[in-house]
């Protein structure tokens, strides 16, 4: 009986043990579920508040870049009219007044408004045509040829005046800054200065070889001149030598006024463009072609020019000598070079047959296509609206800037 009553107890006690270890297991269970779910829980609103904190950062970047572009839209904004030649909706700002810096904004907001067409094609002589040139007022456009001509074509490509065809090339022209006469010069070295019923008022002679460029100054008492025989040099009305430019190794391809500043610029064979004062002393030299340079021109607000030569490029310099930017892409050697009359734009002629323009960062914006043989010279209307080249395959031809 005591046996009996010793085993019921030791089964009793072992049930409760058994129940008491299930029960531990269960709180076990339970408290490792609701560890789990804690765990969860934690990661879910861990997860949140970085989505939130990504969402704050996210907005508070659209503030800063709202303000900045806002900022930006009011700083060219306030540059009236940067880019007219583009646009007439500010008629009454000369955007000559631009800095540099400016333009070159104004140049990256505007580029892509800008259109070219051609306009027309004008037949205009029987040889090479090697120089195209408006008249101050734009109404009336002048281009001589190896044919020994010159003419006046109206801006519609309508003829109105020439000279008779001589036996010397002319190989270059351009019109007095009161547009009554233009002046010429030609491959027996002589200038010769014509008046618009296209009869001789007046010649001298001027270099021993052929005269690469003529041009007037800005308030018309002067001509600049240079020549194959390596100088360049500046005249008054009458013919008579007030400097010489001498420096250059070989052909002095190209000279320029300075539209802002007693300077002048010459470029050669020698690969060099160099810097004069008015008395003919040396101020500058920039290198950085590799070849000879064929043209030089000076911004609007004198302070850059542009060169262009052999070495296929086109180059914008600082006027105390730095070169800025280089202009890649044609295919020959490019024959000249120009700003625009806002000086926003530059255009070039090559012998890869193409026009193209550029923007002041080197940016080719434009390449036309349509001249059959080498594209020689190039001129801006004065109100940059148009742009003429001439070519070797004996046309004009006119381009519509929008």
């Amino acid at each position: 009986m005591s046996s009996t009553r010793s085993t019921q107890f030791g089964f009793k006690r072992s049930l409760r043990q058994v129940i008491k270890i299930k029960q531990i297991r269960r709180k076990s269970d339970q408290s490792s579920r609701n560890s789990g779910v804690a765990q969860v829980t934690h990661f879910l609103y861990l997860k949140l508040a970085l989505f939130v904190v990504c969402l704050l950062l996210a907005a508070i970047a659209a503030l800063i870049i709202g303000a900045y572009a806002h900022s930006t839209n009011n700083s060219i904004n306030s540059i009236p009219n940067s880019n007219s030649a583009l646009s007439n909706s500010h008629s009454n700002f000369d955007p000559r007044l631009l800095s540099f810096q400016q333009r070159l904004i104004a140049n990256q907001q505007l580029v892509a408004e800008m259109r070219v067409r051609e306009l027309a094609q004008i037949k205009a002589h029987n040889r090479s045509i090697t120089s195209v040139s408006f008249n101050p007022s734009g109404s009336q456009m002048l281009t001589s040829a190896s044919d020994g001509s010159s003419k006046i074509w109206d801006r519609q490509g309508n003829l109105l005046r020439e000279t008779k065809p001589g036996a010397q090339i002319v190989w270059h022209s351009s019109f007095s800054n009161d547009g009554k006469t233009f002046i010429t010069g030609t491959q027996d070295g002589k200038v010769r200065v014509w008046d618009l019923l296209g009869n001789l008022v007046r010649e001298f002679q001027a270099h021993s070889d052929w005269v690469n460029t003529v041009a007037f100054s800005a308030d018309g008492k002067s001509i600049l001149t240079s020549s194959s025989d390596g100088t360049a040099k500046l005249w008054n009305l009458n013919g008579q030598v007030i400097a010489k430019f001498s420096g250059h190794q070989g052909i002095i391809w190209a000279a320029s006024f300075n539209p802002k500043s007693k300077l002048i610029a010459t470029a050669g064979a020698d690969g060099d463009v160099r810097l004069w004062d008015l008395q003919g002393r040396l101020v500058n030299q920039l290198k950085g072609h590799r070849d000879a340079v064929r043209s030089v021109n000076f911004s609007p607000d004198g302070k850059h020019l542009a060169t262009a030569g052999n070495d296929r490029t086109a180059r914008i310099w600082s006027i105390n000598g730095k070169e800025l930017y280089q202009l890649r892409g044609h295919k020959g050697i490019v024959r000249q070079v120009r700003f625009s009359p806002d000086g926003n734009l530059l255009a070039t002629t090559s012998e890869d047959q193409t026009v193209r323009i550029w923007n002041l960062q080197g940016k080719q914006l434009e390449k036309l296509q349509g001249h059959t043989d080498w594209a020689i010279a190039l001129s801006f209307s004065p109100d940059g609206k148009v742009l003429a080249s001439s070519s070797a395959d004996r046309t004009v031809r006119l381009w519509q800037i929008n």
